[in-house]
């Protein structure tokens, strides 16, 4: 490993090279509300599924519930219900695709800030330091290491998703 990250003073920046600031902590607070709303979604998209075939299998279920008493079941009332099933899918896809634009642009910008850091870093560093180091290993510090921490960031941002998705689905 590179001897500018075995020195404790250099772990420090690094420390808060990786401590968002700004405006990136705000898009990512955003960023995880959002992922929990993604969240609900998937899980109401799950679990109506069910219920839609249900009604078209049995359409005395209507009569089994206060709310739904009335309710004449006939060839417009399938409709509805399909169009409904439709305009939610359309909808929550609309908001899965804005998601992930967003999360997508989260990542760039992530990438640029903690390269433009970490560089700068490198260039506020003496001459020893860059005369025990190899310009290919900095450079590629800036690049595949930064690539690693983000992707490492991203996994860890789905893996909290899907386990929260789990988590409801089982409840």
């Amino acid at each position: 490993m590179l001897k500018y990250f075995n020195k404790p003073t250099n772990l420090i920046k690094i420390k808060k090279l990786l401590s968002f600031t700004g405006q990136n902590r705000y898009k990512y607070i955003f960023y995880i509300f959002s992922s929990f709303f993604v969240v609900l979604l998937e899980t109401f998209g799950i679990g109506i599924i069910p219920a839609y075939v249900k009604i078209l299998v049995d359409p005395e279920i209507f009569e089994k519930f206060k709310l739904t008493k009335g309710i004449v079941v006939n060839n417009k009332t399938y409709i509805i219900l399909t169009l409904l099933l439709l305009l939610f899918f359309i909808l929550k896809n609309s908001y899965l695709f804005f998601h992930n634009y967003f999360e997508i642009h989260l990542i760039k910008d992530t990438k640029a800030y903690l390269s433009k850091e970490l560089f700068n870093i490198y260039l506020k560093k003496n001459l020893l330091f860059h005369l025990d180091n190899y310009p290919s290993i900095l450079g590629r510090n800036v690049t595949s290491d930064i690539n690693c921490y983000v992707a490492y960031i991203r996994s860890f941002v789905i893996l909290f998703r899907e386990g929260s998705q789990l988590i409801f689905i089982a409840i």
